[in-house]
């Protein structure tokens, strides 16, 4: 496995390798703790939602100036006009409409996502996957900890533990216990396969992290949520071409999912949702919302509208369409062209071995057609700077290398002309 190099800017600050990772953590899945901490506890959710906010915010903030200071910050331009771009539209609608949400909406959207996205621009120096993983692991332990335990004591609505319909609890949905789930597994995952040396080191790990995979798999099944098992295919999908046999792990891994699907796990939720997609009324209305957004992208292609829906005062669950309709035909263009690079940034971190941050990418990326909004999108805009700042030095790297293994080649070659055209002693030149 590929291991990002530290730079002397993270040496000479091992701390800021952790506080990046503790941004990335507590803002991926660190909200499932402070929600279900204030339903054991019994007291309003702002009353830790509020500090957990805060604390992302001081992270990330003096990851940005620790950044900035060491010369090594930098943003993808495109995204970062997106995002300028979206926020000048919150403020427009915040200034000039009456919905009901949009102060809410433009105050998470600026502490909770364009915050700690802004944060990922020091990654390309203090990133390191091991440190995320670890860090992930930590907090996701203790969140899937929480939220069985919660479940357990009746405090979900659906009142006790059924993997036959999803679960949830007061303050938090069934789509981010899914994927609180998932991230935690695939970051134990991760962190299992960076081997330290000597059999029993290798042991004690397995004794750590397969039980958090196991609690880490139960809390993902409790969701029931389609968002996240898609956004894994795709990373199966991928790692399968990447590794050259896309077409013989594709079919085998479709096969299992259908086999679980149709007799093992039958009344499971998690199966049952992609069982009854034409039927289901949470498809059925994004798909209407999705058809009025595009028409009220329509009636204002240059400028865009308000940044949701106005018949329905929802967003339309696909961020292409709902960039199009906030910020016109550009807006949309945009959006699809920064898929398209999460996608090829995907491939390289894929390609050097990456694990943690293209399984979060790629669930990002299918969040980003079926469920996501640009309001609260931040796995999705976080993991499209992370990724491409890593990716772009891996690919610097690699072109490096490249560079130097052709100078050596090419200077070994030299050196074996050189010794072929000196005269031996067998051979004497004659005068």
């Amino acid at each position: 496995m590929d291991r990002t190099k530290r730079s002397i800017e993270a040496t000479k600050r091992p701390w800021i390798l952790w506080s990046i990772s503790a941004v990335i953590a507590l803002s991926m899945i660190g909200y499932p703790i402070a929600s279900t901490m204030a339903e054991i506890l019994n007291v309003e959710n702002s009353v830790l939602n509020y500090p957990y906010r805060l604390i992302v915010v001081a992270l990330s903030i003096a990851t940005i100036l620790v950044g900035i200071s060491v010369s090594g910050f930098r943003l993808p331009i495109l995204l970062s006009l997106f995002m300028f771009a979206y926020l000048l539209r919150l403020f427009f609608d915040l200034s000039n409409y009456g919905l009901e949400f949009i102060e809410r909406d433009t105050l998470f959207f600026i502490f909770s996502v364009a915050i700690p996205t802004v944060a990922m621009g020091a990654a390309n120096i203090f990133y390191e996957e091991k440190n995320a993983a670890v860090m992930f692991v930590v907090f996701g332990a203790v969140a899937c900890a929480l939220i069985t335990y919660s479940i357990y004591l009746g405090g979900a609505v659906t009142g006790e533990i059924d993997l036959g319909q999803r679960n949830y609890l007061e303050a938090l949905n069934p789509i981010t216990i899914s994927y609180t789930g998932l991230f935690t597994a695939a970051a134990a995952y991760t962190a299992l396969n960076y081997s330290e040396e000597g059999e029993r080191a290798r042991r004690y790990k397995l004794l750590i992290y397969i039980p958090i995979i196991a609690l880490a798999t139960f809390t993902f099944l409790l969701g029931g949520s389609r968002g996240p098992i898609v956004g894994l295919a795709i990373f199966i999908g991928l790692q399968a071409i990447v590794r050259g046999n896309s077409g013989i792990a594709m079919v085998i891994f479709s096969g299992i999912i259908v086999a679980i699907g149709l007799y093992s796990f039958s009344e499971i939720a998690f199966f049952q949702r992609f069982g009854n997609l034409a039927e289901d009324p949470s498809v059925l209305e994004r798909l209407t919302v999705q058809s009025l957004a595009i028409d009220q992208a329509l009636s204002s292609p240059l400028w865009g509208s308000p940044y949701l829906e106005l018949t329905t005062l929802s967003y339309p669950h696909n961020l292409v369409i709902e960039s199009a309709m906030a910020l016109g035909i550009l807006g949309g263009a945009a959006m699809a062209a920064i898929c398209l690079m999460l996608l090829r940034d995907l491939f390289t971190m894929m390609r050097f071995g990456h694990i943690l941050m293209p399984i979060i990418g790629t669930t990002a990326l299918a969040n980003a057609f079926i469920s996501g909004s640009l309001f609260a999108s931040r796995d999705f805009f976080m993991a499209a700077v992370l990724c491409a700042l890593l990716a772009d030095n891996m690919r610097i790297a690699s072109k490096v290398q490249a560079k130097r293994n052709l100078t050596q080649r090419v200077f070994a070659g030299a050196l074996a002309r050189s010794a072929l055209a000196l005269p031996s002693k067998a051979d004497p030149i004659r005068h």
